[in-house]
């Protein structure tokens, strides 16, 4: 991103001292028509002002410009921040203290609430839901997914990512959770932390056939040759009717 930044920004510059240049060439047409040697040396000096004048003013724009591109940033930065604040609920004084017996009973209707709204189109109302659920129990597995499904049908797989990695450090045992983590890093392109994350979802069920068939795609992905090998061994002797495994066997070959 910083390299089409650094492009925009000369283009910025080149495209500016064309413009001064095409502005100041009746100028420099008169005095190159002179003949005396005392313009001849005046149309030198002049050509090196114009040329020092115009390096400055293509710095000042550059400068300019990409102070704004930087601010610009910070400000999505900041945007972000503000939206994983949210997910940080966790903390016990932020958390509202429910009433004997009415929280699982809180927290099920706003789950319900939130999947009507997603159902709407309504993905901020839906949000509100989930983490009203969270403010009520903070621990509560099914907001966390909610949130993460809401944050990438939004395009906004990077609160998506953070959601699922808190989820999966929530529930550390939880199959599913480092599934969705996986799938959200590959997504991003992250391939191999997203074997990594399959990696813990396979000690937790080594003999899955689903978890043995993402996670050897991922080695693929990876180069990782010995590794998509041992996977796709343990996923014959598991499901040795998988219509996939030729299909892998071909892709490891051309590792």
């Amino acid at each position: 991103m910083m390299t089409m930044i650094g492009l925009v920004l000369v283009g910025i510059g080149i495209v500016t001292i064309v413009v001064h240049v095409v502005r100041a060439w009746p100028r420099l047409k008169r005095l190159r028509g002179r003949k005396k040697p005392e313009v001849t040396r005046d149309h030198a000096a002049m050509n090196r002002i114009l040329i020092d004048r115009l390096s400055r003013r293509a710095k000042t724009l550059s400068d300019a410009a990409g102070r704004k591109v930087q601010k610009q940033l910070m400000g999505a930065h900041a945007n972000l921040e503000r939206g994983y604040r949210k997910l940080r609920l966790l903390a016990n004084d932020h958390a509202v203290i429910p009433e004997a017996g009415t929280e699982a009973m809180s927290c099920e209707t706003r789950i319900v609430a939130a999947q009507e709204a997603i159902d709407a189109g309504e993905l901020d109302r839906a949000e509100e839901s989930y983490l009203a659920c969270l403010k009520v129990d903070a621990k509560y597995y099914g907001a966390y997914r909610g949130l993460a499904a809401i944050y990438r049908l939004r395009k906004e797989d990077e609160l998506a990512e953070e959601t699922l990695r808190f989820l999966s450090k929530l529930y550390p045992n939880d199959v599913e959770a480092h599934c969705a983590f996986a799938e959200v890093l590959q997504a991003r392109g992250k391939h191999e932390a997203a074997l990594k994350a399959m990696e813990a979802a396979l000690r937790i069920e080594p003999k899955n056939p689903r978890l043995l068939d993402f996670a050897t795609g991922l080695a693929i992905v990876n180069h990782n040759r010995i590794r998509a090998v041992q996977l796709l061994g343990k996923l014959r002797a598991v499901n040795p009717d998988n219509q996939k495994i030729e299909q892998l066997e071909q892709s490891i070959s051309e590792l």
